[in-house]
């Protein structure tokens, strides 16, 4: 994450829990959150796969090492990271288990694989499923209104063309959001 989103994110009162390596709005009665030094520390290298098209875009984004997944392997690039956020699995998770340094944890959107269900190493593997909520709506979109965050949608579709937005989602070549308007 760039600086400033980092600074951003923390002065909203959004903390990195220093478990799962997931930025949220803290339930300070059962999670034990990092403090902001360890914070820093956590997110002084970046490195995240993208086409080559896509780079100049993850460097905008905060990343230092853009790795181009078509021709090149992020194993080449790093090893004894302390958190990897899968968005991938399958094979990907599996790799993505072995730069873990010991202690560090992966964390998925997509589910486990086995092997991220019981890994071999010392390292923690969790999956994180997104639950409609409407309070936390209500807030991303005060942060939006605000600009504090500005999501990126690369595509904007009526309802009535939601089996073509659908369409593009499939594709897996969408920087951004894909947005289904109701109008």
């Amino acid at each position: 994450l760039p600086s400033s989103l980092k600074h951003t994110l923390m002065q909203s009162n959004y903390h990195l829990d220093s478990v799962t390596g997931v930025w949220s709005q803290p339930d300070f009665q059962s999670i034990d959150y990092s403090d902001g030094e360890d914070t820093e520390q956590r997110l002084q290298h970046i490195i995240a796969t993208a086409s080559d098209y896509n780079h100049n875009f993850l460097r905008e984004l905060g990343v230092d090492v853009p790795v181009d997944y078509r021709t090149q392997n992020f194993e080449d690039f790093t090893s004894d990271v302390d958190v990897v956020l899968d968005p991938i699995g399958g094979d990907t998770q599996v790799r993505s288990l072995q730069i873990l340094k010991e202690g560090g944890i992966l964390v998925s959107i997509v589910g486990l694989t086995s092997e991220g269900r019981n890994p071999s190493r010392n390292v923690r593997a969790t999956s994180i499923l997104v639950r409609p909520n409407s309070v936390q709506l209500s807030e991303i979109g005060e942060l939006i209104q605000n600009g504090i965050i500005n999501p990126i949608v690369s595509y904007r579709f009526p309802l009535e063309q939601a089996p073509l937005a659908h369409e593009q989602s499939q594709t897996r070549r969408t920087r951004g959001k894909i947005v289904i308007q109701n109008d």
